[in-house]
């Protein structure tokens, strides 16, 4: 601002020159503009201003033109001020979006329907005040009853991307449609876009094509850099034209846009469409670089580092990167890290690079989390600690990042490195956190982290080998509202817990680990641990003799599986009376087991008096070796026999289900299916038959 008057920000009325533009004085003695009043040349004032802003002529004049109009309540003047400090379109890249933010709401309460919208688009990303939708889409809905259409790019654009909204690409085309029809010239690019994503609507190139050329055709050049793209790449029913994609590219560069003068560098770095130039490429990535654009900015960091296309300069790498990363561009922020925990053009600092890395990897960057995983594992800038390497590992991994799988091997450094720390803390007698480190190793498939905690696990929270297999087995109510780490449990698994454990076992239980309870419904731990104990176990008898046997129908649905795959099929009979340990409690199962249906070994299925309860489960279908199913005396009360299943069981021979409480009807053809088996018997039901035969038994 070239200023005559030091004081005119402090007086309304106060005189003050602008390059090239009179002072009010020297305006007004103007023949036209005789009759002129203050308004009607701070009005001219921000045309010219507005004039200098697009053609980037003297941008401190024109920031300092929207600054003077501001502090003089001038509507548009406060807005284009407030928008410059929020975008940090001004001289040194000054940017303080807090400030901007509130001279942007000032001109949006006043009325005017331009900073309304900006206020929008401001709530919906938290740009310069704490994000908040509601009220974006209440100021950007007042701005179109305001008559200011391109507000509807900016709804569109909410739940396009999902700013301060979920992600509605109906909704979205819908207001760049009603936008477009207002006469947005912004809407028509972003309607096009979603018909080349197919977002919203169904796909369709062509249609896009033609929205970014009426847009072009209205003096919207965005839809050249949009036209760009889509003949440089091509897309269904627009073919790759190279020169046509370069020629846009061109156009929007010309008019400013930052994204077409980055994708200009790109092209005549990889000689796409025009000659390859790395020189030319240079003056393009640097055009937009000084517009602070942060891809650029990226760009420039890596041919400096590589030295492609220019001198191998570390310093001016690392300083390109450090401006990217101030805008959160999470791979800039990522190589920053790398240079300082490299020292190259940097002096090294370890602990910086690692506060980097989580930056980074916070964002998504696979990468960041990779590197990390290794500063975890190496300690460089942090203390050692395996189980967070592990866990950033794991996140490099999901995101596709091929050396992080190599660490999650089985016989990767980092696996063998958990196991022999499980083993230093298990020798400290440090069980908790030797059950961590050791469940860790296991997790990725460390045979002899297996063994370690399968070991612990039965060592320290069952105590198999503590308890004698002879010992009876003692069964009693678990407590209400346990004050001990049991409390992690669900209720149910908590009450089945107690019912097989022995006493001592017990007062283990409740001095163990949360963590340790974990495992209590893993099926592959629990597989590993049956493999441990199973050749330990007496031989099978008629009795039940052990808690192994016992958790087959009280224990987690994780043991149930394991232990009937590892021991038990084969056994071709299971009887009810075997489940009886003598100690005359109520242990009985509740419900049909529904492990069993697993037991594809069985042939004899004798669970009479078990009390069972609920229904015969429908799977039952899937036990086709069955020869001989007995149900009797259960409390299937009001429900039907599973008529479809047990008619798929074609070996059977025998069924009965006496005084069961079953109701419905038997139909024709059960009834002829009953009559081809051996035996069968349905006593004491309150079923409904519709044929005269006798039914009810078959001896």
């Amino acid at each position: 601002m070239d200023s005559n008057n030091t004081n005119s920000d402090a007086n309304p009325h106060s005189d003050a020159t602008f390059s090239h533009f009179p002072s009010y004085t020297d305006w007004h003695s103007q023949e036209e503009n005789q009759h002129g009043t203050v308004d009607q040349y701070h009005d001219a004032l921000y045309a010219h201003g507005l004039h200098l802003l697009k053609n980037r002529e003297q941008p401190g004049t024109s920031i300092a033109i929207f600054k003077y109009l501001a502090k003089r309540d001038h509507l548009r003047g406060m807005n284009a001020y407030g928008a410059s400090l929020v975008d940090g379109d001004t001289p040194d890249a000054l940017c303080d979006p807090k400030e901007g933010f509130t001279w942007v709401e000032k001109s949006a309460k006043l009325g005017f329907a331009k900073a309304q919208s900006n206020l929008a688009s401001y709530f919906s990303s938290g740009t310069g005040c704490e994000q908040n939708g509601k009220e974006a889409l209440r100021w950007g809905y007042m701005a179109i009853e305001g008559g200011y259409v391109e507000a509807y790019s900016v709804i569109g654009i909410m739940y396009m991307q999902g700013e301060g909204v979920e992600v509605d690409h109906f909704k979205a085309v819908d207001l760049f449609q009603r936008g477009m029809d207002a006469g947005s010239l912004h809407c028509i690019c972003k309607l096009g876009l979603q018909y080349q994503k197919g977002r919203g609507v169904t796909k369709n190139a062509p249609r896009a094509m033609e929205l970014y050329e009426k847009a072009v055709d209205l003096g919207d050049l965005t839809g050249c850099y949009y036209l760009g793209f889509l003949h440089t790449e091509g897309d269904d029913g627009v073919p790759k034209d190279l020169s046509k994609g370069v020629r846009n590219y061109k156009l929007a560069a010309q008019a400013g846009f930052v994204s077409a003068i980055r994708n200009m560098g790109h092209c005549y770095e990889d000689g796409t469409g025009v000659p390859q130039s790395y020189e030319i490429a240079l003056q393009y990535f640097m055009q937009a670089a000084n517009k602070e654009d942060a891809l650029a900015l990226y760009y420039l960091g890596i041919k400096y580092l590589n030295g492609t296309g220019v001198p191998q300069d570390y310093s001016k790498a690392y300083e390109y990167y450090e401006r990217a990363a101030k805008q959160k561009l999470k791979e800039a922020i990522c190589s920053l890290g790398f240079l300082l925990g490299s020292g190259l053009g940097c002096t090294k600092d370890l602990v910086r690079a690692a506060e980097l890395y989580q930056q980074a990897a916070a964002l998504g960057e696979a990468t960041a989390a990779f590197n990390l995983g290794c500063v975890f594992e190496t300690g460089k800038g942090v203390p050692v600690n395996l189980l967070k390497a592990l866990d950033y590992y794991r996140k490099a991994s999901e995101l596709n990042y091929d050396l992080a799988k190599q660490c999650l091997l089985p016989n990767s450094h980092l696996t063998t490195c958990l196991y022999h720390t499980g083993l230093t803390f298990q020798n400290h007698g440090k069980i908790r956190e030797a059950g961590d480190y050791f469940q860790a190793a296991a997790q990725l498939g460390h045979t002899r982290a297996v063994a370690q905690l399968s070991k612990m696990y039965a060592d320290a929270l069952w105590g198999v080998h503590a308890v004698s297999f002879n010992t009876e087995m003692r069964f009693f109510t678990p407590p209400q509202a346990p004050d001990t780490t049991l409390s992690i449990l669900p209720v149910e698994l908590l009450t089945q817990i107690f019912l097989w454990l022995h006493p001592k076992q017990c007062l283990r239980l409740r001095r163990t680990s949360h963590r340790m309870l974990a495992f209590v419904d893993n099926e592959t731990f629990a597989r590993h641990l049956l493999q441990v104990n199973i050749p330990f176990l007496p031989p099978q008898v008629e009795k039940w003799q052990n808690w192994f046997d016992a958790m087959l129908f009280h224990g987690p649905h994780a043991y149930q599986v394991a232990y009937l795959e590892m021991r038990l099929n084969g056994i071709r009979a299971i009887r009810g009376w075997e489940m009886d340990d003598g100690s005359g409690k109520d242990h009985k199962m509740k419900e049909f087991p529904a492990v069993l249906v697993q037991w594809t070994s069985l042939t004899c299925l004798q669970l009479s008096g078990c009390r069972l309860t609920g229904a015969i489960p429908e799977s039952i279908k899937y036990l086709r070796g069955l020869k001989i199913v007995n149900l009797s005396y259960n409390r299937f009360d009001g429900t039907q026999i599973p008529v479809t299943s047990i008619m798929g069981l074609n070996n059977l021979e025998v069924l009965l289900l006496i005084a069961c409480g079953l109701v419905g009807k038997v139909g024709l053809e059960f009834a002829a299916f009953l009559e081809s088996l051996k035996r069968y018997s349905l006593l004491k039901n309150k079923l409904e038959v519709e044929t005269n035969f006798k039914w009810a038994e078959k001896k």
